[in-house]
């Protein structure tokens, strides 16, 4: 327990309040004490700025069509609500979900306003962010912490396998000039990571991306596992996709396929701590698990509509933390959860090291 309160002490230490950490002793003590009421509030809030993706990723439930759910995006009011009850609490805002979060176009005053709350903030985008030159400089002015870049190729033609309608050239283009400006202005903001998902038709460029990272000039490369969600998409069309995206190198995959089966190679760790530690609050206002229920087939109430506070430890979240405590097997949502086993993340490469 000490071993933790030191690196959360450690990571956290340029956003850590009083009230924060308090806050952070009484979640981690509901943990330990597997109480479905959470003496604390939420130390991770992922927010969803929209829903609305420009790109067509075949696994992503957003990609390939999945989700029905109408398009929209959350307004500035409503997100400075959100904040402003939730942000002294927090240590970390992931401002994203399923949607490219650049498509709100508050997205920068979001960021700065999570800011000036001492928030660490991180965003994942697609390359969007690149299509317009001006945005180099909002990113480095919101402060922003954190900017994950996912680049799943080393050229247009392996990138648009998956990431169906990106642009390799914009991206690449775009992040040279981001590290350029931020060399100029000697900024720390953002950290740069570059993200790589594994699969079949990359697996032969692993080599070929560090050079690139490290040619960018990017903080960080890291090499991920695929995910296949497993409980997200329709069972033919979902071996299928995992025949064609699964790597060919079975130390790259986190799953096998046998007799026509997908099974995880490591067994799935009992419990949640995500449950008692974090919050998915959708652009809508809606409040979920986790990033994992894209269908928000649990649904707990709507940030919007009362106060999130009396959504944490209602009946339905108290009943669906006992349940995962209980036996998350018997939970769909949670059956299949890629954050049940070890082997996401493949490597790490950090070039400031």
């Amino acid at each position: 327990m000490l071993k933790k309160i030191f690196k959360v002490l450690k990571t956290y230490k340029e956003v850590l309040t009083i009230k924060r950490f308090l806050n952070y002793l009484l979640v981690m003590l509901s943990l330990k004490l597997k109480s479905s009421r959470v003496y604390g509030m939420p130390l991770t809030l992922i927010i969803e700025p929209t829903n609305m993706c420009n790109l067509k990723c075949p696994l992503c439930p957003k990609g390939n069509g999945t989700i029905k759910k109408k398009e929209g995006l959350m307004s500035f009011d409503r997100y400075k609500l959100l904040i402003d009850e939730l942000g002294s609490y927090a240590f970390n805002l992931i401002l994203q979900n399923y949607g490219e979060p650049f498509l709100n176009p508050k997205i920068f005053k979001m960021i700065k306003y999570a800011k000036q709350k001492n928030l660490k903030v991180t965003i994942s985008t697609n390359g969007y962010l690149f299509n317009e030159e001006k945005n180099i400089e909002n990113l480095i002015n919101s402060k922003l912490d954190e900017l994950i870049v996912t680049l799943d190729g080393i050229d247009q033609k392996t990138l648009v396998k998956y990431r169906v309608g990106a642009n390799f050239d914009v991206i690449i283009n775009g992040i040279k000039k981001l590290v350029k400006k931020k060399n100029e202005l000697n900024s720390k903001y953002p950290c740069i990571e570059l993200q790589f998902i594994i699969m079949k038709h990359n697996e032969n460029q692993i080599e070929k991306i560090k050079e690139l990272a490290k040619q960018l000039g990017v903080d960080r490369l890291i090499l991920k596992t695929v995910n296949i969600y497993e409980n997200l998409v329709p069972k033919k069309l979902l071996l299928r996709l995992a025949k064609k995206f699964l790597p060919s190198e079975k130390k790259y995959r986190r799953y096998e396929i046998k007799d026509d089966k997908i099974v995880h190679k490591l067994a799935k760790k009992a419990g949640c701590p995500g449950l008692w530690i974090g919050t998915v609050i959708n652009y809508d206002g809606n409040v979920v698990p986790c990033c994992y229920d894209a269908y928000e087939w649990h649904l707990f109430g709507n940030a919007f509509k009362e106060e999130f506070k009396k959504i944490w430890n209602n009946e339905k979240y108290r009943a669906f933390r006992k349940a995962v405590l209980k036996n998350k097997r018997n939970i769909k949502l949670c059956k299949y959860c890629p954050t049940n086993v070890e082997n996401e993340e493949f490597a790490r490469i950090d070039f400031n090291k």
